[in-house]
């Protein structure tokens, strides 16, 4: 979600760092004894390393919301979040479903200009609070996703509490 925010105003932030590495709180490598594992955290730098260096471009998201209550009182939160750039004629979008338990379908379609091609991975588990440990490394982890191009434009469906970079061929 805040990768998202950031890369959607990334004329005033350029990068974003990690202070711990090892060993600590949202770090990248855990170890314990002779085992070493990455964390989600890892996986989300990851999944989004290729905004770097691109134009990141205006986002209108049309998503359901739910109702929170929040230190300004109560507002409607959208359970989508979601960024893009461009890289030439390659697209980088990521979209995070924040719904705890439901899926979210995606569309995506651009203004002016048509979707071709395209591959997408996931960064999900099997629970919202899921993380990697010596005994299930991989609990957390990047995996292949089904991106569909129709009519110009892609659609997926996000699982609950996951996230899905697509990389994508403006045709």
């Amino acid at each position: 979600l805040l990768f998202d925010v950031f890369n959607r105003h990334c004329d005033s932030v350029y990068m974003t760092n990690i202070a711990q590495t090892m060993n600590v709180l949202h770090c990248l490598i855990q170890t314990a004894g002779e085992s070493m594992w990455v964390t989600p955290t890892y996986h989300a730098y990851d999944l989004y390393r290729p905004h770097m260096g691109g134009e990141a471009l205006h986002v209108i998201l049309e998503c359901d919301s739910i109702e929170a209550s929040t230190a300004a009182g109560q507002q409607d939160l959208p359970l989508l979040s979601a960024s893009v750039s461009r890289h030439k004629d390659d697209l980088f979008i990521t979209a995070t479903n924040l719904h705890l338990t439901e899926p979210a379908d995606l569309r995506i379609v651009l203004s002016g200009d048509r979707l071709g091609a395209a591959t997408a991975r996931i960064l999900a588990a099997d629970a919202p609070n899921a993380t990697n440990s010596a005994e299930q490394p991989q609990r957390v982890r990047l995996a292949e996703h089904e991106v569909l191009a129709e009519d110009g434009g892609l659609t997926c469906t996000i699982p609950s509490a996951s996230c899905v970079a697509i990389s994508a061929k403006m045709a």
